[in-house]
């Protein structure tokens, strides 16, 4: 092939996707318009319509991506300030202030801080020393292993992100599986069920999966609030109950005759794990006074926003977090985040979720839980197409709305619904992560999919009742 059409070839590669996505961006954009149109009626003002413009694009960009998920969330506040703040001959624009304010929500601030914790875990080795250290306490037995191993991912990720959790699991049994013969049932057990337990166990904080956050914004927003240990006093047993009951699945699903578990940590590798470094005992410590001050911030008054400065200044003072490691935090889901947020506020500064909620051909009053119930399964559904961040974003400003007197508990079941959509090998991270290690195939996952998705919105629903 001659050097001119290698160059076009090359250059084909490369347009065509960007050609495809630009052609899908128009597409979205086109049926938003038209979308929007179709559901305006003169009761919407013109703030409003713009922002079911905004609320329709956005849904629409984030199940096809389109563009990535954090440029949608970007893209949403520069609609709004030039939709709703900075448009021409408005007499009543909205204050410009409300839409980027989000990008220094305590929210946003909470994920940094517990991002930087992460990251630090990471950068030290940490996180590998202690899943060896957990390792090397869980015995040979094929069953008490597996449900070592997914109560270890579940508690890593309420405090990690769920996806490098999931990564690093992987890692940690990826000799066990290398050793397990290529039919063996229990070979699947391990990465399917540290997939499912890295999802449901982000249940358990506020930082554990950004629904959570979402939430906490939501119910903030609106004057209300819950403290960092008041949701772990519900998240924790909610997730640790779904990891027992998938530890419960797997049994039955990939029961074999292995008897004992080839590869484990000997005892030198395992005494060899129980030594930490200076830096890693840095970590520890400075995690273990965050998260202590965190659950005590009822009784101390200090924010858990303000809180998670400490383990930021720590690590940017000592050097365990560098600039190169500050450079890779995760920021396009703060941006995301911020997005989310921003949404919810324009739609409901500008009535949106009010004349949404009068559109609705249902009267919540006399059936809250049924609604609420309903908005769980919406989000699950939802969730497994697009991202669970999006999908919280546009429902829990409109469940709130519809159910004000109830609105904590419905962005909390939305939340925690957001966290149980685990049906495709796409619906999150982890189940990514698992699938592209070639030990599953995508039926692998519909089993337990199905069961927590139906599982999970009503013992939500339940729990928030016993609650009151």
């Amino acid at each position: 092939m001659d050097t001119r059409s290698a160059a076009w070839h090359y250059l084909l590669d490369k347009a065509w996707p960007l050609r495809t996505k630009l052609g899908l961006f128009l597409l979205v954009t086109g049926l938003a318009l038209l979308g929007a149109y179709m559901l305006r009626t003169p009761a919407l003002s013109e703030a409003g319509f713009h922002t079911l413009v905004i609320l329709l694009l956005a849904a629409g960009l984030w199940i096809s991506e389109a563009i990535p998920a954090f440029a949608v969330g970007l893209l949403v506040i520069g609609l709004e300030l030039l939709l709703l703040s900075f448009r021409p001959n408005d007499p009543t624009p909205l204050a410009w202030e409300q839409f980027v304010n989000p990008w220094a929500s305590p929210v946003v601030w909470l994920l940094l801080g517990g991002f930087c914790m992460a990251t630090a875990a990471e950068q030290t080795r940490l996180d590998q020393r202690l899943s060896a250290f957990m390792v090397s306490f869980l015995g040979p037995k094929p069953g008490m292993f597996l449900l070592g191993i997914l109560l270890t991912t579940a508690i890593l990720s309420m405090f990690i992100s769920n996806t490098a959790t999931a990564a690093l699991m992987m890692t940690v049994i990826g000799p066990f599986v290398a050793r397990l013969g290529p039919h063996e049932p229990f070979r699947k057990a391990l990465p399917l069920g540290i997939a499912l337990s890295a999802s449901v166990g982000g249940m358990g904080t506020i930082i554990g999966s950004p629904p959570n956050a979402i939430a906490l914004g939501y119910v903030q927003s609106i004057g209300l609030d819950i403290s960092f240990l008041d949701w772990m006093l519900f998240g924790v047993p909610l997730g640790l109950g779904l990891v027992v009951l998938v530890w419960a699945v797997l049994r039955w699903r990939y029961a074999g005759a292995l008897q004992t578990l080839p590869g484990l940590p000997t005892e030198a590798e395992a005494a060899a794990a129980r030594h930490f470094s200076l830096a890693q005992l840095i970590v520890m410590g400075t995690f273990t006074v965050t998260v202590g001050l965190w659950l005590t911030s009822a009784w101390h008054g200090v924010s858990v926003a303000a809180i998670s400065f400490l383990p930021i200044v720590v690590f940017a003072v000592t050097g365990i977090l560098k600039s190169e490691q500050i450079r890779l935090l995760p920021w396009d889901t703060l941006m995301l985040v911020a997005g989310g947020l921003s949404l919810g506020v324009a739609i409901r500064e500008t009535g949106l979720a009010d004349y949404l909620v009068g559109a609705l051909p249902l009267d919540p009053s006399g059936q809250v839980a049924f609604t609420i119930l309903l908005l769980g399964y919406v989000t699950v559904g939802l969730s497994n197409i697009m991202s669970n961040t999006a999908a919280a974003t546009i429902l829990i400003p409109l469940g709130g709305t519809l159910l004000p007197e109830h609105a904590l508990p419905v962005a909390v079941v939305i939340s925690l619904s957001a966290s149980a959509a685990v049906l495709l090998p796409i619906s999150t991270p982890p189940n990514a992560i698992a699938y592209a290690t070639g030990w599953l195939r995508q039926k692998d996952f519909t089993l337990l999919g199905l069961v927590i998705g139906l599982l999970a919105p009503p013992l939500f629903v339940w729990t928030m009742q016993l609650l009151g």
